[in-house]
């Protein structure tokens, strides 16, 4: 969080820290390509993410205002079971681009079935996983340091169909 570096510069270090766990942890997780239960499940970005999408697909984004976190959780659990903006085919087509949230969700079971969205929420269970939280954490300091009004809310509020 410290030094010189600006908060454009600091997010792409925690990204390509991401993508190193992300690439020493795929032996060992159920995630593969054509499993896209994670990709229905509440999703929450922030809007520098949001433009970063809209970048590189050429969509339109919907700017969103700021709003407290209680009133952005309740208003995305709504999108719970429902397919992301950018799955098609089951594969995610903003892979290379995801948002940080998306880098840091696997599943430690030999299948993806606790992601499953279909299964009602009394008999969910969270997948056995890393703590998301060692890279989301200090994510989430640098873009409340950087900005601490900046919009975030699920990925399909910023890309409606």
């Amino acid at each position: 969080m410290g030094g010189n570096a600006s908060a454009k510069s600091k997010r792409r270090k925690v990204i390509t820290i991401a993508t190193r766990v992300t690439d020493a942890l795929s032996p060992y997780v159920a995630c593969r390509i054509g499993c896209s239960d994670c990709c229905h499940m509440n999703t929450m970005i922030y809007e520098h993410e949001a433009i970063r999408l809209a970048e590189v697909t050429g969509r339109k984004m919907v700017r969103l205002a700021y709003r407290p976190i209680n009133e952005v959780f309740a208003h995305g659990a709504k999108f719970n079971g429902k397919p992301c903006p950018f799955l098609r085919e089951d594969r995610c087509s903003v892979y290379e681009d995801r948002p940080l949230v998306c880098r840091t969700h696997h599943s430690l079971l030999d299948n993806p079935t606790s992601c499953n969205m279909e299964i009602p929420p009394a008999k969910q269970t969270r997948p056995p996983m890393y703590d998301p939280d060692l890279l989301e954490k200090p994510y989430i300091e640098l873009n409340v340091k950087h900005n601490p009004a900046e919009p975030w809310g699920n990925i399909a509020e910023f890309f409606p169909d």
